[in-house]
């Protein structure tokens, strides 16, 4: 029974193997065509005089990395602006939370009207908590319309 185990075992290497060595072998055909290729139209550039470069293409070049830095960056002031509101949200919440109060044994359960007065205070303060968040969402869609930078407004918030 181990021989069967050892022989399967093996086939199946052999097969792997097989397999590795066929993809392998692909990859280096693709390899030496594809270089092959290069080369030809390489050589037909230089016959031609293609190969120097302008200096137009270079600016061009360099335009289009500026132009993906700008945006970039525009990207990442964003996210932090989206993050310190984020996180403001957060804490506002954590301070909206009812701090959860230790009741004794001895104490008996908490009698039903304060439990509902403080549901109804939570309640109202985290409808007012929302209303300032969108009035300030709105007002800082309105500033952004104006061209005024929020993210330059709250960048001292993360520091």
């Amino acid at each position: 029974m181990s021989l069967l185990r050892h022989n399967s075992s093996l086939s199946k290497q052999k097969n792997e193997m097989v397999s590795m060595y066929q993809q392998l072998n692909a990859k280096a055909m693709f390899f030496h065509t594809s270089l092959s290729v290069d080369k030809e139209k390489y050589q037909e550039q230089r016959a031609a005089g293609i190969d120097q470069r302008c200096a137009g293409d270079s600016q061009e070049v360099v335009r289009l990395v500026v132009q993906a830095m700008q945006f970039y960056e525009r990207k990442l002031r964003d996210f932090y602006t989206h993050l310190s509101k984020t996180v403001v949200c957060r804490q506002r919440v954590m301070e909206l939370l009812p701090k959860s109060k230790v009741r004794s044994p001895v104490s008996g359960s908490p009698d039903d009207e304060s439990l509902l007065e403080e549901n109804r205070t939570y309640e109202s303060r985290l409808q007012s908590l929302l209303r300032d968040t969108i009035q300030e969402s709105d007002s800082s869609m309105e500033a952004d319309a104006e061209g005024v930078d929020v993210g330059e407004r709250r960048a001292g918030f993360l520091q």
